[in-house]
């Protein structure tokens, strides 16, 4: 059994391929669904006179900002691992949209007020061993942000997520790969570890997702100048229901 100490948990993990392996299924017509709602609740509709510049955190495989650039917003979208920001340049060259990729650390976010919108998406939120290092995300994104701008966060409603957690599941993925998952909370935190059992090793990664009710996220957000407009509880832009929805999609704007 191959253990791994050295690194984060998401330095690890999100550079292993086996990653967009587990979430194939997360694709670009949900993607596609969660930038529907964001430019509906800010209303950003760029022109070639008039671009909107957004700033895409933890892009990931770059579903999301591919889907902006296809709208005709100027993306720029930021990572740390090498391995997703490798893939989603590589979509991003198939899907022939211009998107800037830099690779950084989300805490330590250097721009000032270049963009219109930022977004940080798909429970991309939360990673940090204090709050006060997730706090430097939101506060980062602030000041990346014009005075006019907007910022788009998507989280999981714990909520809801205390009463419907699967505590161990077994899967098969894309190449035939099998996958243990075992679940819990903890801590304020839920805990995921992911297990891949080969024939020479068995491979073992987690995700540690720290949980934020509706008021303490709404908290944070306003202490870092942002005023939460619209909340929506799932990609098909349903209302925020606190009891019932699974996702918490925040959009708010700079005050």
């Amino acid at each position: 059994m191959r253990m791994h100490s050295q690194k984060k948990w998401y330095e690890e993990w999100f550079d292993s391929k086996y990653y967009l392996q587990l979430y194939s299924h997360r694709n670009k017509i949900e993607a596609e669904a969660c930038i529907d709602i964001i430019q509906r609740a800010t209303q950003f509709h760029p022109t070639e006179t008039d671009k909107v510049r957004v700033l895409d955190i933890a892009c990931g495989p770059g579903r999301h900002a591919i889907s902006l650039a296809k709208r005709g917003f100027d993306v720029t979208a930021v990572d740390l691992s090498t391995t997703l920001l490798h893939h989603a340049h590589s979509e991003a060259q198939k899907a022939e949209v211009p998107i800037k990729f830099l690779q950084l650390d989300m805490r330590s976010l250097d721009f000032n007020a270049k963009f219109d919108l930022a977004v940080q998406l798909f429970s991309s939120f939360g990673y940090f061993d204090t709050i006060e290092e997730d706090f430097a995300v939101i506060q980062g994104a602030r000041q990346a942000l014009r005075d006019i701008g907007y910022y788009a966060i998507d989280l999981i409603n714990p909520l809801v997520l205390e009463k419907t957690l699967i505590a161990k599941s077994t899967r098969v993925v894309d190449g035939g790969v099998k996958v243990i998952e075992k679940r819990q909370i903890v801590d304020g935190r839920v805990k995921k570890q992911i297990t891949i059992p080969l024939k020479k090793e068995k491979l073992k990664f987690q995700e540690v997702v720290r949980l934020y009710s509706p008021e303490t996220i709404e908290r944070l957000l306003r202490e870092a100048g942002f005023l939460p407009t619209h909340w929506f509880g799932d990609y098909a832009g349903l209302p925020f229901d606190r009891e019932r929805s699974r996702r918490m999609i925040i959009i708010n704007k700079v005050v």
